[in-house]
């Protein structure tokens, strides 16, 4: 089988089973004796004879020495006479090994019948002739050559008991043409699994380098040179097609967790210690920041820190939005204290500086923009009094140790206590800032208490707040009249929201803004106050502010319904209109660029 198989006779491969085949399907044969039987029977007959002709030739007779001669010689006769019919068959020479060498001749030929590979299967059933690794192998080879899924090869081995280990040349196969294109991410994980067992034998750091890269951002689009590394592998798409595989909805579209591409990252930082390599060759600080992003979306804080030091171990640098994306990741995971930490360090770093938490952040290098800021999380996840405390406790340790305590974390307890209806504790915090912790209150601080106070229908605490800021000295910003003026709206008081309002302007460096126009007219055009519509319209234009034609003509119909004059407010809609064609920043922005 051998011969004819490296000879690529198949044909010849084919009477060697076929003469195997045979003697399997021989008649039983019915015999005397067993050939073992047989043979020790003849070797006493030849005994037996040779002391007879012996005894003939001598003269002499003797005494028979031995008395047990004669019945020992009857049994012998009677043992020969007998004549017990034993069923015996040939035993095959057909094994794996044989049918593995006729397998291996389908393989080489170029076009193959699937029935012929189910006879042989068939035959190797009937000969009890169980499948070894070398028989999987060619049964991979030969499903992906017809165009069949050899998952399921895969899996029968696993099953098996004991359980079969695959060949690095099936590995090899799988990874190449399965694993690339295979939505079964736990198939992917277990051939990945075996292929790292061997060493670079089967996956080298290249390899392991793009399939990190599909396992970790499926939307990502693969750079320059990523295309140029796997161009060699793109033959393959072809065939994924033929086997089942779509190779648009590959293993880079199925969602991996974050610890899978972490173990790809330290298998490779494994094998660039061992041969003498960079790591940060095959493996970009953006690679980083796309697993952290998918650690904060999974709240898997532990890999997050495994991330970090590993970071640490390659003396890769930590920008902002690394650090940004694990305050998220602790902060939802309720790492309080680590999610502190490192927000103070953000802080003595220079990373918070000019950044209003009040504002969507956005990871420049994912291009990824947050539903939230990455610090609003924190407040989010401190929503219990008990979070808070123990919060406060861990800047007080801190203060006690001599480290740092900025007025970035102080402004975001002040802003989680008036969230949760804590709102004296949060004044008593911001009174303190200066005699307990060292820091000034800010704008924002301020801007955190109105805000946290937003969701009561009062305005007595935004004045108070308000009051007490301006008393400090603490500048206003748009943030700050945003909120006065939608929460006097909310209450009901517009003449306050006006007031409010026209306040705008008396600070230098401030502007009026459409946020903060439309929530006056908005209101005065639903309780039909058509006297403070057509004032606010006007107000607007005085200031080179347009406002959206459809929201005027939706306040002109609420007026109209409730029997106002509209006279005013239609003759100011095709100024507004030509002011916001002629002006960019008249133009209303996108209401959900909108967050307070």
């Amino acid at each position: 089988m051998r011969v004819y198989t490296d000879l690529g006779r198949i044909d010849k491969v084919r009477e060697v089973l076929s003469v195997g085949l045979r003697d399997l399907d021989a008649p039983v044969e019915l015999m005397s004796t067993s050939p073992v039987q047989y043979a020790w029977l003849g070797s006493s007959a030849r005994r037996r004879d040779g002391g007879t002709t012996a005894a003939a030739a001598s003269t002499s007779l003797r005494l028979q020495t031995n008395l047990l001669a004669p019945a020992a010689a009857e049994r012998e006769r009677r043992l020969c006479d007998t004549n017990a019919v034993i069923r015996w068959r040939r035993p095959t020479m057909l094994n794996a090994d044989v049918f593995n060498a006729y397998f291996e001749a389908l393989t080489r030929r170029r076009k193959y019948a699937v029935e012929e590979v189910n006879f042989v299967l068939d035959q190797m059933k009937a000969c009890g002739v169980e499948k070894d690794a070398l028989t999987y192998h060619y049964l991979v080879e030969l499903h992906v050559r017809a165009g069949y899924d050899p998952t399921g090869l895969w899996e029968e081995m696993k099953q098996l008991v004991p359980e079969i280990t695959p060949l690095p040349a099936t590995v090899q196969t799988f990874m190449l043409r399965i694993v690339p294109y295979s939505t079964d991410p736990s198939l992917v994980v277990e051939v990945t699994r075996a292929a790292l067992r061997y060493g670079t034998a089967i996956v080298d750091k290249r390899m392991l380098t793009e399939l990190m890269v599909q396992w970790l951002s499926p939307v990502r689009t693969p750079t320059h040179a990523e295309t140029n590394a796997s161009s060699g592998s793109q033959h393959t798409v072809a065939q994924a097609s033929r086997i089942g595989l779509n190779a648009a909805s590959s293993s880079s579209a199925v969602q991996y967790p974050p610890e899978y591409v972490l173990w790809l990252m330290l298998e490779l930082e494994l094998r660039c210690v061992l041969e003498k390599a960079s790591f940060s060759q095959y493996v970009q600080r953006q690679y980083f920041t796309e697993l952290l992003l998918r650690c904060a979306k999974c709240t898997d804080a532990g890999t997050a820190e495994q991330v970090l030091a590993l970071m640490d171990r390659q003396a890769i640098a930590k920008t902002a939005e690394v650090l940004a994306l694990v305050v998220w990741c602790w902060s939802q995971a309720l790492e309080v204290e680590k999610a502190l930490d490192l927000i103070e360090w953000m802080a003595l770093k220079g990373y918070l500086d000019q950044v209003d938490c009040f504002r969507k952040a956005q990871i420049e290098s994912l291009r990824y923009t947050m539903d939230r800021h990455y610090l609003m999380t924190f407040t989010d996840a401190i929503h219990t009094p008990a979070l808070v405390e123990r919060a406060l406790s861990h800047l007080q340790a801190r203060r006690q140790k001599g480290e740092l305590v900025t007025v970035h974390t102080l402004d975001l307890l002040v802003l989680a206590l008036a969230r949760i209806g804590e709102e004296r504790k949060a004044l008593q915090l911001v009174s303190t800032y200066e005699p307990r912790w060292g820091v000034a209150p800010r704008t924002n601080t301020y801007n955190a208490l109105l805000t946290g106070c937003s969701r009561y229908r009062s305005t007595m605490l935004h004045r108070v707040v308000y009051k007490t800021m301006k008393n400090s000295g603490v500048v206003p910003n748009v943030l700050t009249f945003r909120v006065l003026i939608r929460q006097a709206v909310t209450s009901g008081n517009i003449d306050e929201a006006i007031a409010y309002l026209e306040e705008v302007t008396t600070h230098p460096g401030l502007r009026v803004e459409v946020e903060m126009i439309l929530p006056i007219l908005e209101r005065a055009a639903r309780v039909g106050d058509g006297e403070t519509a057509t004032r606010v319209s006007q107000y607007s234009l005085k200031c080179d502010i347009g406002i959206d034609g459809s929201v005027l003509r939706s306040a002109i119909q609420q007026l109209t319904e409730a029997g106002q004059s509209v006279e005013v407010l239609k003759s100011q809609l095709p100024l507004h209109e030509a002011l916001r064609s002629r002006s960019k920043a008249g133009r209303q922005r996108a209401r959900n660029e909108v967050l307070v």
